[in-house]
């Protein structure tokens, strides 16, 4: 091997190590964008809730209103928000720190007695996104904090393992 295939090894080396930067940049980038557009989402449905029903819906005997489309359209709205955010943490598109900060949200609403009465409403439609659906039915029945959405995730345990290896 001549000095002009050893520079030539080294270069390649510094290209690929290089790449591998840009590219670990670009996915943290990406990830701070889809947290950001994910957040915006949120906070406008939240928005757009009944206050007073909103922020009683960890009441356990607070008088929900029965039959009433409006909020029933704004609960389907944030029911279809959990189910995109569960769909890219189970395809391993989001990172799991970011999942980690909206299933803390997601199990606890859920888990409310807001949800708990309104989800059989909204458990038929969401029969088409079978696992979405088996992960809201076993927080509901587990209550939150549970982990439960690992278990549909094919990538759980490479990007944990991924994810630990960063810290």
């Amino acid at each position: 091997m001549g000095v002009a295939d050893i520079i030539a090894l080294i270069a390649i080396t510094v290209t690929l190590f290089g790449l591998l930067v840009a590219i670990r940049g670009n996915n943290k980038q990406l990830s701070a964008q889809s947290f950001i557009a994910y957040t915006e989402k949120y906070d406008s449905l939240i928005e757009k809730m009944p206050n007073e029903v909103w922020n009683n819906r960890n009441v356990k005997d607070y008088p929900f209103p029965d039959n009433n489309d409006d909020l029933s359209k704004k609960l389907h709205a944030y029911l279809h928000l959990c189910s995109q955010e569960f769909y890219l943490y189970i395809k391993g598109l989001v990172e799991v720190q970011v999942w980690k900060i909206w299933e803390i949200e997601i199990e606890h609403n859920l888990c409310s007695p807001l949800l708990v009465k309104e989800w059989p409403k909204h458990s038929e439609y969401f029969k088409l996104y079978p696992e979405f659906h088996e992960y809201v039915q076993r927080v509901q029945d587990v209550g939150p904090g549970h982990n439960c959405a690992s278990a549909y995730n094919k990538a759980f345990h490479w990007t944990a393992a991924l994810s630990r290896r960063r810290h």
